[in-house]
């Protein structure tokens, strides 16, 4: 078990830095053997899709500034609170990475000058390739970690809301039962305060 560990972090902290490599070394094979293939693959993603996947972009970011915020705004009673420190500072980092990942794809989409041609063109292309794969990469594993993460969680979701409910109402019931016994007290008080102002008159 602690070997699948072991591979599991790994995994997590090398994992996508692995997958962008392989997929470069498939990349520049495709421009060696079928380059007129590889270049209209890159125009068909990064011209024809390239408003569909800045929107996407768009989205992640928002997101991420979303799930930003919930952070800073966590309540005692919440389910983030029931992590610990490495799973929270985990996932903080992952979501940065993402947010860089979507921030740069975006930035260079503006660099897409039609004025570029020949070998500029292609690294151009190569390297904004690259950029959405890492983008779309980062956030499956912010996905895919906030799954593992809150999965027990969410499963005993209906479980928690049912005891948070009872719990609930046996605090009310609690403030109930001890106003009443206030409000008792308070009326015995007065009865024995009156009961003594008449003992008084009647001397």
């Amino acid at each position: 078990m602690h070997f699948l560990d072991r591979i599991v972090k790994f995994l997590e902290k090398w994992g996508i830095l692995i997958l962008l490599f392989i997929a470069t070394l498939i990349l520049l094979c495709l421009l060696y053997f079928h380059r007129d293939l590889t270049l209209n693959t890159f125009k068909f993603f990064l011209n024809e899709k390239e408003g569909a996947f800045l929107t996407i972009a768009g989205i992640f970011i928002g997101i991420y500034f979303a799930i930003f915020s919930f952070f800073i705004g966590i309540k005692p009673d919440s389910v983030m609170a029931d992590l610990d420190d490495e799973d929270i500072l985990t996932l903080v980092k992952y979501l940065r990475q993402s947010f860089v990942g979507s921030f740069v794809y975006i930035f260079l989409t503006l660099l897409n000058f039609p004025f570029l041609t020949g070998v500029f063109k292609i690294c151009f292309h190569f390297i904004l390739f690259v950029s959405l794969l890492y983008m779309l990469l980062s956030a499956l594993k912010v996905g895919i970690y906030m799954y593992i993460t809150f999965k027990a969680d969410v499963a005993n979701l209906k479980d928690n809301v049912e005891s948070a409910r009872e719990e609930s109402f046996k605090l009310q019931r609690m403030l109930n039962l001890f106003e009443d016994f206030l409000e008792e007290e308070k009326r015995k008080e007065r009865e024995s305060r009156n009961e003594r102002i008449r003992n008084n008159n009647s001397d």
